[in-house]
């Protein structure tokens, strides 16, 4: 969960200050998504299955 908070803070911080690449808002919304679902897992009741995390691809990435 403090990885996704974190994750979640940085790019709230690039959007806002509209330094964002092309991907970084959809990036924003799967970390809250996958936040809000870690919320709901019972860990004692998981059976070891976890969630995988949201990728995370900068459009700078592919233009090497």
């Amino acid at each position: 969960m403090n990885e996704a908070n974190e994750k979640i803070k940085i790019l709230e911080d690039i959007i806002e200050l509209e330094m964002q690449e092309a991907n970084e808002e959809e990036q924003l919304k799967d970390f809250k998504r996958y936040r809000i679902l870690l919320k709901y897992i019972d860990i004692n009741n998981s059976g070891g299955v976890f969630l995988p995390k949201p990728l995370t691809h900068n459009v700078n990435d592919y233009n090497q």
